[in-house]
């Protein structure tokens, strides 16, 4: 299509109306999906720190009533078993046996450990090791992701069936009623 004016011609690359509707519907499906991988990713990301955070918690506390109560390696049972939830558990581990929380998928769960140092009261350093079964939160968090997929596909569905009638009425059809009436125009003549 060439779009002429006295001292300007532009060439436009010719298209036609089909390719194009069918150009910017799936570029707008594209752009729908990306915006929810974003989310995703966002939302693993975000579950993943709570989850890292609410175990951080859970080591302070149970430290620091350690640190109070339990004078050698000897008494460390019988102080931490009444402070045990379910999904928990505590060992003491050798001094130089610390890692940052990691996750462990077994058969029977989720769970999310880690080592850390603690000092006892008698001046002993040990690794106390927790691990927390933090299945019914992977459970909760791939419900979401499922959830996620979901709306993303029928965002992109619904994107896909509103976008063709509104790029009928409102892009293409004034475009080929505005391409009508250029064609239509004469050029001036040159002047001789």
């Amino acid at each position: 299509m060439r779009i002429g004016l006295p001292s300007i011609e532009v060439l436009l690359p010719a298209r036609p109306a089909a390719s194009l509707r069918l150009w910017l519907q799936s570029t707008t499906i594209i752009a729908v999906l990306a915006g929810y991988t974003v989310l995703v990713v966002l939302t693993l990301s975000l579950n993943r720190m709570e989850r890292r955070q609410a175990h951080q918690q859970l080591i302070d506390r149970i430290s620091t009533a350690l640190i109070q109560r339990v004078r050698s390696p000897d008494q460390f049972t019988p102080v931490v078993t009444p402070m045990l939830m379910p999904g928990l558990a505590v060992k003491l581990l050798p001094t130089g046996s610390e890692f940052e929380p990691r996750l462990q998928w077994r058969a029977d769960g989720v769970i999310l450990e880690s080592a850390s140092p603690l000092m006892l009261r008698d001046g002993q350093v040990r690794s106390l090791m927790l691990r927390q079964d933090v299945t019914d939160s992977i459970a909760q968090q791939n419900l979401s992701l499922q959830l996620l997929a979901a709306a993303a596909g029928a965002s992109a569905l619904l994107t896909g069936l509103l976008l063709r009638p509104v790029m009928t009425y409102g892009l293409l059809q004034p475009l080929e009623a505005l391409s009508q009436q250029l064609s239509s125009y004469r050029s001036p003549s040159a002047p001789p």
